[in-house]
């Protein structure tokens, strides 16, 4: 990303679809590329108009605005770079043309783990892609769900991950729906089921 270029991810679907979105400049910022997120809105076509979803590590916000496009009632992101808090507004309101409500898109900058314990709304969809440097919050974050009461009945969880790191589930409340790898990286669907 610092290659001095300004990098832009194109949504895919919706009525958005073919609109781009600026990247903002931050090192370890990593959008998730256009296959993945084909393959992934096909597995959530069904579930994500009239959802409510989290984005927990927004990033470029390509997942979160891949959402709203298709419908998603209402879309939570989550940021600690202030940077591309910033640009994830700047986003939003360049797809609007006005400033988007708070009811459809809810931006909040800080660290995710203590975001989540203070969110009040339950998610059907939850997207946890955190920097590839820190692993470990997939995991934590998951559980993090969990205790904090924010996942509802039968919501489904996206994670992606490095392609040489190994990665289990939390505990047998979460299954695997669908797993694949593209190039470098794993990605896959997951299930919670600790509200039946």
């Amino acid at each position: 990303m610092n290659s001095g270029k300004s990098q832009q991810v194109r949504i895919i679907g919706g009525r958005w679809r073919g609109r781009k979105l600026q990247v903002a400049d931050i090192d370890g910022l990593r959008p998730t590329t256009s296959r993945v997120r084909e393959t992934l809105f096909n597995w959530v076509a069904l579930d994500c108009p009239g959802a409510h979803v989290l984005d927990c590590f927004a990033g470029s916000g390509a997942l979160g605005f891949e959402a709203l496009s298709r419908d998603a009632k209402q879309v939570t992101m989550l940021e600690k770079s202030r940077l591309a808090c910033k640009n994830l507004i700047f986003q939003a309101e360049r797809l609007a043309g006005e400033s988007v409500e708070t009811s459809q898109l809810d931006v909040q900058q800080g660290d995710a783990l203590q975001l989540v314990e203070q969110l009040t709304l339950k998610f059907d969809l939850v997207f946890i892609d955190p920097p590839f440097a820190e692993g470990h919050l997939k995991q934590t974050v998951m559980e993090c769900l969990v205790q904090s009461q924010r996942l509802n009945q039968s919501a489904k969880l996206y994670l992606e991950w490095p392609k040489h790191e190994r990665f289990e589930l939390p505990s047998e409340d979460f299954v695997w729906l669908k797993q694949k790898k593209a190039g470098q990286v794993n990605y896959a669907m997951v299930e919670w089921l600790g509200s039946r």
